[in-house]
Formats: structure tokens, C-alpha cells, sequence
């Protein structure tokens, strides 16, 4: 059962749509990160993957158009289509909330019809921070393009969505220079048939949290993509057998207060 959406006033927090769809509710804001809000089989598999199967795998969640009705601003962390896909394209030039995207990525947002503007600045009470990443090793990273996250500031919280990335000197920089509470990791260890994985695995997300154990973590991007094979179950067993308390895993639909 999805829990209730934040009161005014309530304490920060993250919804979990689906995948690495998520609403950080900070600061009186509630920022949507990489919507992907197509209808459950509308593509294809991811091409050169493992258990080809019609993505998205699942639905989104009961009670996610009111979660939605709540948006103030977006950001699109890169185009792949699991993180901005035709049903999230049309709600984002629908809805004209302000919407920030990768310096790279603004002249397709433009022609899809989303004034979008580069990761940074204010978004009502909130200061966003573009962060670097790197999706995958090797020429993998380089031919899947550039990929961001985005700190999210409002002055006492700090909330750190790293994106599409692989544990990096990017990534570590990121930790380092803007000290985020929560850090919001996009795990799944997503795979294609060959190569190494492009986002964090079970075992990097446990290593990540026992190396900082005074920040929490919230861990999406599994179980709606058919390439992403550490599931929740994966990873909740690598955190049973680590005994790291750090690290919470969200269902769908899912709140969890930060």
C-alpha cells in the first residue's frame, strides 16, 4: 500500500514511483527526478541484455497521478529512455514546471517540447548543484554518453540523487565537496551481455554505505527494467550479510522520510 503523501511542513522525504523515478520533498519543493511513467510492456527490451523482456516490467504504483499533481520541478538526469521516456516527455511539456536537464541534453529536451535549463541555480526554495558520474567502465561509459545527478540544497538538508553512475572519482568528489545526509543511489547493477555493469551493484551500494556510515542511503532502480539483475531481494540480502543499517531500499510507491 503506497503511504500518504508529505504534509506541509513535514519532514523531507522521497516517494519511489518506479525505477529510478523518484519526488524528493524538500524545503516546501517536490522535485521529480527522471520520470518514467510509461504504461507496463510499452518497449522493448533493452537491446544486448540478459531475461529479455518488455519493459517497463511492472506498472506504476496506485495513487502516483496525486504524487505527480504535487510536482514544483523536475530534472532529467540524461535521455535513456528508462529515465525519460514518451509518457514522461508529454507530462513534463503538459505540465510546464521548470525542468532541468544536462547542458548536453537541452536542445533535444527543446524539441520534444520541454524548455528545460541546465542543473543549477534555484528552483523556489531549493539550490541545485550539478554532479558528474560515469555510466559504466571503458568505451561502454564513453558510447552511453555523458550522464549528471543533482544535489538538492534548502539550506539544512542536503540530498544527493548521483544518477546513472558507477562508484567514480566523480561520484566520491561529489560525496566529498557537498556532504549530503541522504544520497540516493541507482542500483540494479544493469548489465547487457557483455562488459561490466553501468550502475551500481548490490555489493558496491553495501561497500558504499559501510565506508560512510554517518549518511543514510536510499536505493532505487531495480525490479522495472529487464537488464538491471540485482534485485531487491539481491541486495537486501548483500545488506543482511554486510549488517550495514545505512541503506534503505524502497518499494514502489513507497515514502521514506529522510
Amino acid at each position: 500500500m503506497p503511504s500518504p503523501p508529505p504534509a506541509a511542513g513535514a519532514a523531507p522525504a522521497l516517494t519511489l514511483l518506479r525505477h529510478a523515478t523518484v519526488i524528493v520533498a524538500l524545503g516546501g519543493q517536490h522535485v521529480l527526478v527522471d520520470p518514467m511513467l510509461d504504461p507496463a510492456g510499452a518497449r522493448e527490451p533493452i537491446a544486448d541484455s540478459p531475461e529479455p523482456r518488455a519493459n517497463p516490467l511492472v506498472g506504476l504504483p496506485t495513487g502516483f497521478a496525486g504524487r505527480l499533481a504535487e510536482v514544483t520541478a523536475a530534472v532529467v538526469t540524461h535521455l535513456h529512455a528508462d529515465h525519460l521516456d514518451d509518457e514522461g516527455t508529454r507530462w513534463l511539456a503538459e505540465r510546464r514546471v521548470p525542468v532541468f536537464g544536462q547542458p548536453e541534453d537541452l536542445r533535444t529536451l527543446a524539441d520534444r517540447g520541454i524548455a528545460a535549463r541546465e542543473i543549477g541555480g534555484e528552483a523556489g526554495s531549493l539550490h541545485l548543484h550539478r554532479t558528474g558520474g560515469r555510466h559504466g567502465t571503458g568505451a561502454l561509459a564513453d558510447m552511453l554518453g555523458p550522464v549528471s545527478g543533482v544535489v538538492l540544497d534548502d539550506g539544512a538538508t542536503r540530498v544527493y540523487v548521483a544518477g546513472d553512475t558507477v562508484r567514480c572519482d566523480a561520484f566520491d568528489q561529489a560525496l566529498s565537496e557537498h556532504d549530503p545526509a541522504v544520497v540516493v543511489l541507482n542500483a540494479g547493477g544493469a548489465r547487457f551481455l557483455e562488459g561490466d555493469p553501468i550502475t551500481m551493484t548490490a555489493s558496491e551500494v553495501v561497500a558504499i554505505a559501510a565506508d560512510h556510515p554517518n549518511r543514510r542511503f536510499v536505493a532505487v532502480h531495480m525490479d522495472a527494467i529487464n537488464h538491471c539483475l540485482d534485485t531487491r531481494a539481491v541486495l537486501r540480502d548483500e545488506i543482511h550479510r554486510s549488517g550495514v543499517t545505512n541503506v534503505a531500499v524502497p518499494e514502489d510507491g513507497e515514502r521514506a522520510v529522510l
